[in-house]
């Protein structure tokens, strides 16, 4: 169900992208001919971020076409018991490609909600759009929202990732490397869950409090990790071979039902861009 509604919100974007690049041609061609002066427009500013845009779903085609591929091969998989659930190790070379584009789709993404470029589109549209830009940026302020959402999975990508370990000081334990790269698949029923080594926002009540109480009403100027893990070396027993814990059964990031309820919402907010954009070409 959430698939079919990220095709249909990528179908619906597509035709928006289609509607405009041929107003702009309809304009080049009654031009055509005549000498005119090049000045930044908006035709131009939607062609710089057509480009972003149009990366964007290179990458998630992509991630949508290597998780069917890992799908494929789990349906290969000749399960005998009745047991209902089952662990598997993905093909490691598809699996790792996953998360390279998934990677790179949070890098792109996370240009559309940046300044200069909402100063830029700001700068040629009509205020009421201009009003309606600035609503669908996500709010730094709203612990809930989706910037934070975005924001801890890229950080975490876009940065390397030093050691955390736990408070206890009876025996020295180390959480595993924080990175978007596929350790499991858990399946259950029909159900696949390919659980990496990201931090969930959106199921991690820890990580919001922490948002809010914190960055927010304390306006603490920690990065967020080291706030939710203040302990950067390995204490008590065993602390020069510490045990290696993963990050639990609530904080991994899911990357298959998690990443299409996470595009659901970059696609929303790429199609309220996309129709401002309609609006003021057409």
């Amino acid at each position: 169900m959430v698939l079919q509604n990220c095709l249909n919100k990528r179908s619906r974007l597509l035709d928006l992208i289609e509607k405009i690049n041929s107003e702009i041609i309809k304009k080049k061609t009654r031009n055509a001919g005549k000498e005119i002066i090049v000045t930044q427009s908006i035709d131009m500013v939607w062609e710089e971020y057509l480009y972003i845009l149009n990366g964007i779903l290179y990458r998630w085609d992509n991630c949508n076409s290597l998780i069917n591929e890992i799908k494929e091969f789990l349906k290969l998989l000749d399960r005998k018991d009745d047991e209902r659930k089952a662990f598997a190790t993905p093909p490691r070379d598809v699996a790792d490609k996953l998360s390279y584009e998934f990677e790179s789709l949070l890098v792109s993404f996370s240009k559309l909600n940046e300044e200069p470029l909402i100063i830029e589109i700001a700068r040629h549209i009509n205020k009421e759009n201009e009003q309606k830009l600035r609503k669908n940026c996500y709010k730094k302020n709203d612990s809930n929202g989706l910037y934070w959402e975005l924001n801890v999975l890229r950080n975490r990508v876009a940065h390397s990732t030093p050691g955390y370990y736990t408070i206890h000081n009876d025996m020295a334990a180390r959480y595993m490397s924080i990175s978007s790269r596929i350790s499991m698949i858990e399946m259950n029923n029909s159900d696949c869950v390919f659980k990496t080594g990201l931090l969930s926002y959106r199921y991690n009540s820890i990580i919001r409090q922490v948002v809010q109480e914190q960055i927010i009403d304390n306006h603490s100027d920690k990065p967020i990790m080291e706030l939710l893990f203040p302990n950067s070396k390995p204490k008590g027993k065993g602390k020069n071979n510490p045990v290696v814990l993963f990050m639990g059964n609530v904080a991994f990031f899911d990357l298959n039902n998690e990443f299409y309820e996470l595009s659901s919402d970059l696609f929303d907010y790429m199609i309220n861009q996309v129709e401002i954009f309609d609006e003021e070409i057409a």
